[in-house]
C-alpha cells in the first residue's frame, strides 16, 4: 500500500516529538500542498492508516491519510504539544474518519 514506506518516520516523530513537513495531495481540491504537522498518533481505519497531529496550516488537530503523503522530512522546529483536543473523543463523530453531520 502506498504511503506505508513512511510509517517508520511518523512513528519515530511521534515518539521523539519532532515535527514533520510533507506534501499532501487533496483529492477534493485536486492539488498538492505543503503541510507542517506536529504528530500525536497514528490510526488505522478501514485498512488505511492516518497520521493525526496539529497542522500549522489548519491551526488545529487534523488527520492525513498516509497514501496521500509524499516526501516527509523531520524538521527542526519547536514541537507543539496537544492542548485542548481530547484525542480519545476526536473520532466520536466519525464513521471511519468521515464526519457525521447532525440534521437540524
Amino acid at each position: 500500500m502506498r504511503g506505508m514506506e513512511h510509517f517508520e518516520i511518523f512513528v519515530n516523530s511521534i515518539k521523539k516529538r519532532i515535527p514533520v513537513s510533507f506534501i499532501h495531495y487533496s483529492y477534493d481540491k485536486k492539488l498538492f500542498k505543503a503541510i507542517n504537522i506536529h504528530p500525536y498518533l497514528m490510526k488505522e481505519s478501514n485498512k488505511r492508516w492516518y497520521l493525526i497531529g496539529y497542522s500549522e496550516e489548519h491551526t488545529e488537530a487534523r488527520y492525513f491519510r498516509l497514501d496521500r503523503i509524499y516526501d516527509p522530512i523531520l524538521i527542526e522546529k519547536e514541537y507543539i504539544e496537544n492542548e485542548g483536543t481530547d484525542l480519545r473523543t476526536l473520532f466520536d463523530t466519525k464513521i471511519g474518519l468521515n464526519t457525521i453531520h447532525d440534521k437540524e
